[in-house]
């Protein structure tokens, strides 16, 4: 009997260690978020404010599955926020403009063949709305094609881009697209991103560091940078661009260039499965100044934030305020013409004007006028006219 019950004690004892085994595995797979990034803060109907967030594990992929209970928000650490929401990305039908920058020095050479094979990788996860850009790097930003959608791009137009002698003038052919997101054909797209695939050379660029960050805060749009490493590359310039403005950054060894698709696919998952976050400020007034935003990602154990800077934009005239003048405008003229409408009938039957007319001329008469004053006094030319209708 005694041994009976001790072999019954091993097996549950080796049932219960294998439960913990396959309980710790299954539990090893799931991924904590290691990074939260906030890509892009959209001011324009503040204090309404749309901020775009990527939230990925330790090996860089996003996390699709945290849900609003998990985000927190705050402004120069005003607290609470009215009305979050939280929305996925990838589940939203908002488009997307690309703009690819690509450095052409003879260097980059052997990487020329792969960087359009990263091009045409963009293009096959485009919506029908996303807009794309490519420029070339050399002394500022050379347009290969402009604001195109996916059926109105020209793929040879990407095959046909070769190698060049130009001095890379990074910082002035990114400033140059900065200036360029403000173009009318990106007025409806809020999500916007620049790609740069280079080693991160400067040779003599007119801008400095300082001066892109600040026109970057001013038009807020991420930096997703790929560095190739070659000999005299700079990586460290476009780690530090990417950092600086919400973006993220990958690179590529020297001889591996074949990688450089794959690369760009990383990015554009990235930027595909991030979340929508909305609110609504209180206690910071719109006075066109820089404030602090904090976006909080809370997921078990683990606690993460990030801090971007925005300006409190203040608008003269909000939108739900034109909607309101347009309103009232349409309104006051319509009581207007309903009250001279009343008006002038009062007034006619004050006169004894009521609905009697005249057989000749049809024009209204008193009730008690014996003859139409009008078919009297006009030429009978014109009483003849009036009276055949003609």
């Amino acid at each position: 009997m005694m041994t009976i019950m001790t072999m019954t004690t091993k097996r549950l004892c080796l049932w219960m260690l294998l439960g913990v085994v396959l309980t710790g595995g299954v539990f090893s797979q799931v991924q904590d978020p290691q990074e939260l990034r906030i890509d892009q803060i959209i001011n324009r109907d503040y204090p309404n404010l749309k901020v775009y967030v990527s939230v990925e594990d330790e090996s860089g992929d996003p996390l699709p599955t945290l849900v609003r209970g998990n985000f927190q928000a705050r402004v120069d650490a005003q607290d609470p926020l009215e009305r979050l929401r939280v929305e996925s990305f990838r589940l939203s039908e908002e488009p997307i403009a690309y703009s690819v920058l690509l450095s052409v020095s003879g260097r980059l050479e052997r990487a020329l063949y792969y960087r359009e094979e990263a091009i045409l990788s963009i293009m096959d996860v485009m919506n029908d709305e996303d807009r794309l850009s490519v420029y070339t790097v050399g002394t500022e930003a050379l347009p290969v094609f402009e604001y195109k959608t996916r059926e109105e791009i020209n793929t040879e137009a990407i095959r046909e881009i070769t190698v060049t002698d130009d001095s890379p003038n990074l910082y002035d052919a990114i400033t140059g697209v900065y200036m360029r997101k403000r173009n009318e054909a990106l007025r409806h797209i809020d999500r916007k991103v620049i790609i740069v695939i280079s080693d991160g050379r400067d040779a003599n660029s007119r801008f400095d560091r300082d001066t892109l960050l600040r026109r970057a805060a001013e038009v807020n749009v991420p930096i997703y940078s790929l560095g190739v490493s070659v000999i005299g590359a700079n990586l460290e310039r476009l780690s530090g661009l990417s950092d600086a403005t919400g973006g993220s950054y990958q690179f590529v060894l020297q001889n591996q260039y074949d990688q450089i698709p794959s690369r760009v696919r990383r990015m554009m998952q990235q930027i595909h499965h991030g979340y929508v976050l909305g609110f609504r400020v209180r206690g910071v007034p719109a006075d066109d100044e820089y404030h602090q935003l904090m976006i909080g990602v809370i997921d078990r154990e683990i606690e993460l934030r990030a801090f971007k800077n925005f300006v409190a934009r203040r608008v003269p005239f909000p939108f739900w305020l034109r909607i309101l003048i347009v309103c009232i405008a349409v309104a006051t003229v319509l009581l207007l013409m309903v009250f001279l409408f009343f008006y002038r009938r009062a007034e006619r039957r004050k006169m004894g004007i009521t609905k009697r007319k005249c057989p000749d001329c049809k024009r209204r008469m008193k009730d008690d006028w014996e003859f139409c004053p009008f078919c009297r006094y006009i030429p009978p030319k014109k009483k003849r006219k009036d009276s055949t209708g003609e």
